[in-house]
């Protein structure tokens, strides 16, 4: 085990986790919140095998939604999918209630939805909002 990897799961155990983006936030939160609606221990175990599986730390596997949504696979088969659903209803609500989505209503009912789709859709919210946010004289390269 390599020190950075000592330090992230150090990290880790204190439930210390810096998100780099609103995105890996709510992403974050919503896959905490969807294992642990089914309980917390079920959510710790889940958590754990997935991290000794991929041998990753926490954080790097709740702020990947492709790494996690495959492991998940890997570990229930089909039965990942109601998590899965969970997740991305889940990433919704935070979304709608933090004002980093546009999506209409008929976009959030169709079921061909993703998480990756609504993580899309923070990301660019996010990105506007940063260059709004920007005072006029500075300049993206």
């Amino acid at each position: 085990m390599t020190i950075s990897s000592q330090c992230l799961t150090l990290l880790d155990d204190l439930q210390y986790f810096a998100l780099d983006s609103i995105s890996d936030e709510i992403l974050y939160r919503s896959i905490k919140a969807a294992l642990e609606s089914v309980g917390k221990a079920y959510a710790k175990a889940v958590i754990a095998q997935i991290c000794t599986i991929n041998r990753l730390s926490e954080r790097e596997i709740l702020t990947n939604c492709d790494l996690f949504q495959d492991s998940m696979y890997r570990l229930l088969g089909r039965g990942a999918e109601p998590i899965i659903n969970k997740v991305k209803a889940t990433a919704l609500r935070y979304a709608l209630m933090e004002q980093k989505t546009n999506l209409t209503v008929p976009e959030i009912l169709d079921p061909l939805l993703t998480i990756n789709d609504v993580l899309k859709e923070i990301r660019s919210i996010e990105a506007l909002d940063f260059v709004h946010k920007m005072s006029s004289y500075n300049h993206l390269l």
